[in-house]
Formats: C-alpha cells, sequence, structure tokens
C-alpha cells in the first residue's frame, strides 16, 4: 500500500510536469527573424522596391485590427512604400469583406492572406492578434508588436529606420 501511495504521487507529479512543459512551450512566441522564413513571401522577396514589409496577422471581428485598417487607410500616403501582407484565419469572403471594408483592397502594396490558424501557429507561433512583424528593406526583423499600436508608433518605426 505504502509504495502504492508513493508511485501515485511520482506518477502524478511527472504527468503535472509534462503538462507544464507542453503548455510553457505552446505558448511561446518567436518573431520570424527574416522576412525570407516567411511561405508566402518565399526566399524571393516581393518587397525589394519597398523600405519595408510589414505582416499583420488579424481577425476581422478584432477591434485594435479594425482600428489598425482604419488608421492604415488613413495614413496610407506613409504606407505607400511599404509591403502589407494582411493575414487571416478566417474564411475569403470575412477576408475580402475586411479589405473592402476599410478600403485597403485597392492599394497595390496590400495584400490579403489567408492562412490555417495551424499555419499561423506554426509560422508565427502566435495565438492573439493584432501581431504585427515590421521588416526593413534587407528582410530582417526590425520589431515585433503584439496587441494594439498606436499609428503615430508604427510610423515611428518605419522613419527611424529610414534615417
Amino acid at each position: 500500500m505504502k509504495y502504492l501511495i508513493v508511485f501515485t504521487i511520482f506518477l502524478l507529479s511527472f504527468i503535472c510536469l509534462i503538462v507544464k512543459y507542453i503548455l510553457s512551450n505552446k505558448y511561446e512566441t518567436r518573431a520570424v527573424e527574416h522576412v525570407s522564413e516567411i511561405p508566402f513571401i518565399g526566399v524571393r522577396n516581393e518587397s525589394e522596391n519597398f523600405s519595408h514589409t510589414i505582416v499583420i496577422v488579424f481577425s476581422s471581428t478584432c477591434e485594435y485590427c479594425q482600428n489598425d485598417a482604419e488608421q492604415i487607410r488613413k495614413h496610407i500616403d506613409v504606407f505607400l512604400k511599404v509591403k502589407i501582407f494582411m493575414v487571416s484565419p478566417e474564411n475569403t469572403a470575412s477576408i475580402i469583406k475586411f479589405s473592402s471594408d476599410y478600403k485597403l483592397n485597392s492599394f497595390s502594396n496590400i495584400r490579403f492572406l489567408r492562412m490555417s490558424k495551424e499555419e499561423i501557429y506554426k509560422t508565427f507561433s502566435v495565438i492573439t492578434v493584432p501581431y504585427i512583424l515590421v521588416y526593413n528593406q534587407n528582410g530582417d526583423l526590425n520589431k515585433e508588436i503584439k496587441g494594439d499600436i498606436k499609428i503615430e508608433k508604427l510610423i515611428e518605426v518605419i522613419a527611424n529606420e529610414k534615417k
């Protein structure tokens, strides 16, 4: 009986350690260090003629994401020399509606893409939106932003890199 209790405690402790390890790794995020590591951009950087590449993982129902889209549209003159990839796990109709609602679909430097939740997690190790990655012209990660950001801060990140 004594051995059974000791074994049960040992087994429960071991299971708790495994669960803790899995959970700590599951929610750990890792920014993609170079733009060429992102599957939809690939080895060839489609952003060669742009000062920066921005990847925004978004959801059409996220208020912060909606605000980001609205602010990008309002300050589009700043973003015309920036390649923007807006990535969402939602269905294509929702993505098209979002791009249309915020009038971002008419700009050639902004592309909307659909990736499954699994692909997004596998690529970016992210589970929250908005998630923004800013890369310089060489494709190196300049800034990782998790959650809401004021547009002025994003513009500042782009402007400081140019100096």
